[in-house]
């Protein structure tokens, strides 16, 4: 059962006659909207997330080492003072 599929699974009851009142409708609406958020923005903050798990490290030892190769970073690494 995919994402689709359990979505529509919530939101059919059981099937009834009754008409659906205006705050249901309002619910829905947003229940919709809530699970497209979720199928657009999650995968992606999943994967930046990764990203920046794995290279952040890297990217800031490299940015560190530029700053410090054109001697406008006082600090030795992050928050270390150079020995004078």
């Amino acid at each position: 059962m995919g994402y689709a599929d359990w979505y529509q699974s919530t939101t059919v009851t059981d099937g009834g006659s009754f008409k659906p009142t205006p705050e249901e409708l309002e619910e829905a609406r947003k229940s919709a909207t809530d699970a497209r958020c979720v199928q657009l923005f999650g995968p992606v903050l999943a994967i930046l997330g990764t990203v920046l798990w794995a290279y952040g490290d890297l990217a800031a030892n490299a940015v560190m080492k530029h700053l410090r190769y054109r001697d406008l970073a006082p600090m030795h690494s992050f928050g270390e003072r150079k020995a004078t």
